[in-house]
């Protein structure tokens, strides 16, 4: 499923951690993995412009095909502690020439 973002409507709040799925920060984007195997099961439609892979390319796959095995290791370590308590992850998608980074905060429902 892709997730549509509004990248038009940058305002105050834009600092703000957010986490509720519906509010996705202009500048950033949203996955949805199934754990504990990180399968990805949505997106938000602006991915590719931010890391420069279509939404339809990255669902059903595995996030380790895309972030650093060390960047897995810290999300996986933060959905099973306390993932409230976290200070945040930080990823680094490769895909051809281009590397995006994105600090995220886990959450687990």
């Amino acid at each position: 499923m892709v997730l549509p973002s509004d990248t038009d409507n940058l305002n105050d709040s834009d600092g703000e951690l957010i986490y509720a799925p519906a509010a996705i920060q202009p500048h950033g984007i949203l996955l949805v993995l199934k754990s504990p195997e990180l399968k990805i099961l949505q997106v938000s439609n602006n991915i590719f412009e931010d890391i420069g892979i279509y939404p339809e390319e990255l669902l059903g796959k595995f996030l380790q095909e895309f972030v650093e095995t060390e960047e897995i290791e810290a999300i996986e370590k933060a959905l099973f502690e306390d993932c409230h308590q976290s200070n945040g992850i930080r990823l680094s998608f490769k895909s051809q020439n281009r590397q995006s980074f994105f600090q995220g905060t886990p959450a687990s429902i």
